[in-house]
């Protein structure tokens, strides 16, 4: 299932009256639920088209906010920065609640200057500083990207946890090391980077041939570890009638190439990507 990233929820508005209606969102919130985006963005698209509401309306939201998280996931970037922006644009009322997911695209991209800069606010709040914080845990990719961002100062605790990070990575990843080169004082347990440091201690255990040690490290790692289900298409042309701007119904056309192969495939952190990947497939296949 795709992570959360800050995406602002709206009030609920009521389901439609029919029965019809009723079942058919329960069938949209299911898909979404079964990490079916694609699909159930087609199918909300089709259900507003037929039956505009408010309630129709929060459904497709919904549907594509699940689409563009789940193409964030895949490393689609560029969709889903396209895709944000057709929304924001067909819906501008809604253009807050999609602040999360642009700013988990461009985290995703190593564009985290943005993302970042209201850390330096003392009076920020515990709710925004949580989304910045699971933004960060979730869909950074770049320890470099923190580590010389130019909006923090550069003893900012995370650039320095950033730094000492990757240098420990770039240290354990060219063979074995000791505790104490590994020691990173500069990551508590609460950084949202803390696992991180679990990764660096798994690589070390790995080269020392403590597969016990790698196993128990990888599973500090914490959430981003499931099955999912690629779906072999993206989006579709089929439209909602929200707009009459040609211009923004071919943009939507645009994205009907974009696909994968459809197959379960094991998705074991979608922050540390091919590294912790390669990791779980060793300890799935046993060679530890």
């Amino acid at each position: 299932m795709s992570q959360s990233t800050g995406a602002k929820a709206s009030p609920v508005p009521a389901s439609s009256s029919t029965g019809s209606g009723l079942a058919l969102e329960a069938s949209v919130r299911q898909l979404i639920a079964n990490g079916k985006s694609r699909t159930a963005l087609e199918n909300a698209k089709q259900f507003h088209k037929a039956q505009p509401t408010p309630a129709s309306e929060f459904l497709l939201l919904d549907a594509y906010t699940a689409r563009i998280q789940s193409l964030i996931d895949h490393d689609l970037r560029v969709e889903a920065k396209a895709l944000l922006d057709l929304v924001r644009e067909r819906f501008p009322a809604a253009r807050e609640r999609f602040e999360g997911l642009a700013a988990a695209a461009s985290a995703r991209g190593g564009e985290v200057g943005g993302l970042l800069q209201p850390l330096n606010d003392p009076q920020l709040s515990a709710d925004h500083r949580a989304v910045i914080e699971q933004i960060v845990q979730t869909q950074v990719l770049d320890l470099a990207a923190i580590a010389d961002c130019a909006t923090l100062p550069a003893e900012h605790s995370l650039r320095q946890a950033a730094r000492a990070l990757a240098a420990a990575f770039n240290l354990v990843t060219s063979g074995a090391v000791t505790d104490e080169q590994i020691a990173l004082p500069e990551v508590s347990h609460r950084s949202p980077l803390a696992s991180w440091k679990a990764l660096v201690r798994a690589i070390a255990c790995l080269y020392r041939g403590d597969g016990k040690s790698c196993q128990d490290y990888l599973a500090a790692i914490k959430p981003e570890r499931h099955l999912v289900q690629v779906s072999g298409e993206v989006l579709r042309a089929d439209l909602v009638p929200a707009t009459d701007n040609a211009a923004l119904q071919e943009r939507e056309r645009g994205f009907d190439g974009v696909g994968r192969d459809a197959s379960t495939v094991f998705v074991s952190s979608i922050f540390f990507g091919p590294v912790i990947h390669g990791f779980m497939l060793v300890l799935a296949h046993g060679s530890l």
